[in-house]
Parts: structure tokens; sequence; C-alpha cells
């Protein structure tokens, strides 16, 4: 099993977000943000009633406590505004997963990236050697993180019907320990900012 009890309790910063353990707090923003447009490529649907995602919280949280799955708030480090969820999952497998999905509103910015980067990172110091993405084919830009960090596609696309009836075409992308760094040519450098000092993704600024 991986390393996970000093983990569970902290938040990740990246240059531009702030990765807060997910909360009761974060249950309304969830809930209006979580709609089917985003929803349409992954297993959940959006919610009927926040009840129902008042719920999902709660079974994060407990998740969290026992150390199976990381789920995160994605928040903006200037504004604190609630942008989407990012997860770390099955921690104790051989191989966790990934997750992501950021709200309407913020699309287009490469804050996907840019979270998934911060739980890279996240999971390198815990000690995680390999990672996998699972993500529906016919979504491109949820595609395109992936192979930003160095991943391969190692499977897929697998038609996946879910419980409620949805059918996804799953491919899965693989990360292992090596792999995943920052292009050389990178556009925007991932920096993580701590008062005056400055951490490079080589140190990723977990507090």
């Amino acid at each position: 099993m991986h390393r996970i009890a000093s983990w569970k309790d902290r938040s990740v910063e990246t240059e531009r977000l702030n990765l807060i353990p997910v909360s009761q707090a974060h249950i309304q923003d969830i809930f209006h943000h979580f709609a089917p447009e985003i929803a349409r490529y992954m297993v959940p649907l959006a919610a009927a009633g926040i009840n129902e995602t008042a719920a999902v919280v709660q079974r994060f949280i407990a998740q969290r406590e026992c150390g199976a799955n990381y789920v995160y708030a994605v928040t903006g480090t200037l504004h604190g505004a609630f942008m989407g969820i990012v997860s770390l999952d099955h921690i104790p497998d051989p191989i966790p997963e990934l997750g992501i999905w950021i709200a309407a509103p913020y699309h287009g910015n490469h804050f996907g990236r840019e979270a998934i980067g911060g739980i890279l990172h996240l999971a390198r110091s815990m000690g995680i050697k390999r990672l996998c993405y699972p993500v529906d084919r016919r979504n491109t830009p949820s595609k395109k993180i992936p192979l930003y960090y160095g991943g391969k596609l190692v499977s897929g696309p697998k038609e996946i019907i879910t419980a409620r009836g949805k059918i996804l075409e799953e491919e899965r992308m693989k990360f292992c320990y090596n792999c995943y760094f920052f292009p050389i040519t990178r556009p925007a450098p991932f920096i993580a900012k701590s008062g005056s000092s400055y951490h490079t993704w080589e140190e990723p600024l977990l507090y």
C-alpha cells in the first residue's frame, strides 16, 4: 500500500490554482456546475437534486479519511472561486487513477491541465510510481491533458455501459514515474508560490 496517512489533509497550490480537499462547503458549487454537458463523457450523471450532491460529497470525505480516494475542489489562487474537481482515486491499488472536470465558465484556459499537474506532483511525492487516466475517446480536450504530461495510450476504446445506462467509449492512458515531466518547450511553466519563494515542478508546494 502507498504511504497515505500524512497526505490526506494537505492542499496543493499551483501557479494559478489551489486544490483543496473537498468538503461540505463545496456542495452548492458542485451541484451548480456539474451540469449534464460536463457529465456527458463521465460515469456519473448530473445530480437531480442537491441532496444527491451532498451524499456524494460525504462519500468523498469518508473515502479521504480511509485513504481510498483524494478528491479536491479546484479553486482560483487569486479569487478563490470554485472551478471544478480533480481527484487521485484508488490510492491503495497498484495503479491509482486520475480524474478531472472543470466548470464550463473556466474552459479554454488549461486549468484542467494545471490541476492534473498538481496531482501528478502529489502522487510522485507520495511514492506512487504508476498512474492511469481513463477518458472517453470522444472527449478531445480531456485526452490532451495526459498527452501533455507524457501519458501513453495503453487500452481502448472499450464500450462501457454505466449503471444508469450511459454508454462510454473508454480509453486508458498510463503514466509511469519517469515519464510525467513537463516538456522543455512548455508555454507556461508550473510554478507554485509560497510568499517570496518560488518552487519549480521539481518541488511541489504541499501544505
